[in-house]
């Protein structure tokens, strides 16, 4: 089984699928939760707007002139505004003190301290049913009587809950409904933006699979995507760098060819003579011709399967002695000059003569001479 990281990067389509889903799943879950909210808020502001209409509506049909408090019951606003609630509404006009009170007495507190003319909304529990609250405080102008200093009266409308949740969830759903039509939509359009991104890859593979063993021309990078330039220029060189081995395999194959057909030609009229020799010590000097020449043979052989290793690995500049290498290159020539009766030899004035090179060039040209059809003096 594969690691995750392994799993995930093995596939660019799958990475893509794995970032993008989750991360449109948060994103719906938050606007979920942003939407709930703002349905929220829009509903309190809708209703908490009708018990502000209501609180006022009572606070204008309140007196004190007859030295108590009074209040005219708004009843059809009442009835109105409990049609409109979908649900329960209840009130209470009461002075601050508590001593005077009219209504439902015990509905909930403000959870602060009502300022004079700023209205407060706050949700509570009455008789175990779960009410929205609104609250306003005014000064009594004349206060009760009996009262020498500045007295407030409070106002509370409290309303039940189902039409206002009705509202909210109804806001709820048409988000809900368009959100997930978003998000169905855009997982279409991310899909077939992945599929459409990821063409060029399938037309480069397509491209190097169609292509023949034989062929190593470039792949052309005309419609490849800025992405994809670093891919196709990888390719393109270890192509290039395919080429140039095949290339350079096909040079020693004939290098090979070359250099071996001299001695084996050698080898087959030595052979050809000794069987047509009856002295024993011609023969003996002809046998020794062959077994010099096969020990040539087989050392040019050696040679070349040398070189053959060396140009696989990065040439390395080593110390080189031109002597022995003016030396191997006599003994070279040695057999082709006594045939054609040329007297080859060798006069070095030093013993050691060290240059610096690359052993590879230098057994290059010193096989490649032997290749030629006619020896370097004739």
């Amino acid at each position: 089984m594969k690691p995750p990281r392994r799993w995930l990067r093995s596939s660019i389509r799958r990475a893509l699928l794995v970032v993008l889903i989750p991360g449109m799943l948060l994103v719906f879950s938050a606007e979920l939760w942003l939407a709930w909210r703002t349905a929220s808020d829009a509903a309190d502001a809708a209703y908490d707007r009708s018990l502000l209409g209501a609180v006022k509506s009572i606070d204008s049909s309140i007196s004190t002139a007859s030295g108590g408090l009074g209040v005219e019951l708004p009843y059809r606003m009442l009835e109105f505004f409990e049609l409109t609630a979908n649900g329960k509404v209840y009130y209470r006009v009461a002075s601050e003190d508590g001593l005077v009170e009219i209504g439902s007495p015990g509905l909930p507190a403000p959870p602060q301290p009502l300022k004079t003319g700023v209205p407060q909304f706050y949700d509570g529990e009455y008789f175990g049913e779960a009410v929205r609250v609104g609250s306003y405080a005014r000064e009594l102008s004349p206060p009760l009587t009996g009262e020498a200093g500045s007295q407030r009266v409070v106002i509370q409308v409290a309303e039940t809950l189902e039409a206002r949740n009705d509202f909210q969830d109804a806001l709820v759903m048409q988000s809900v409904a368009r959100d997930f039509f978003l998000v169905v939509v855009a997982s279409a359009l991310f899909g077939l933006t992945i599929a459409w991104a990821l063409q060029p890859l399938a037309r480069l593979r397509q491209d190097v699979e169609s292509r023949s063993p034989q062929d190593l021309t470039p792949i052309a990078s005309d419609d490849v995507p800025a992405e994809l330039l670093p891919l196709v220029g990888a390719i393109n060189h270890h192509v290039e760098r395919n080429r140039a081995q095949s290339e350079q395999q096909r040079r020693f194959v004939d290098d090979a060819s070359h250099q071996l057909r001299t001695p084996l030609t050698t080898l087959s009229t030595q052979v050809a003579y000794a069987l047509r020799e009856d002295d024993p010590a011609a023969l003996r000097t002809v046998v020794d011709d062959i077994r010099s020449q096969l020990d040539e043979t087989i050392r040019q052989t050696n040679q070349m399967l040398a070189i053959a290793k060396a140009d696989s690995a990065p040439p390395a500049p080593e110390a080189l002695d031109a002597v022995v290498m003016a030396e191997d290159l006599m003994r070279r020539w040695w057999p082709v000059a006594r045939q054609q009766g040329v007297d080859l030899g060798l006069h070095a004035p030093i013993g050691h003569a060290a240059v610096p090179g690359r052993a590879r060039a230098v057994e290059r040209g010193f096989v490649e001479p032997v290749a030629q059809r006619d020896p370097p003096w004739g």
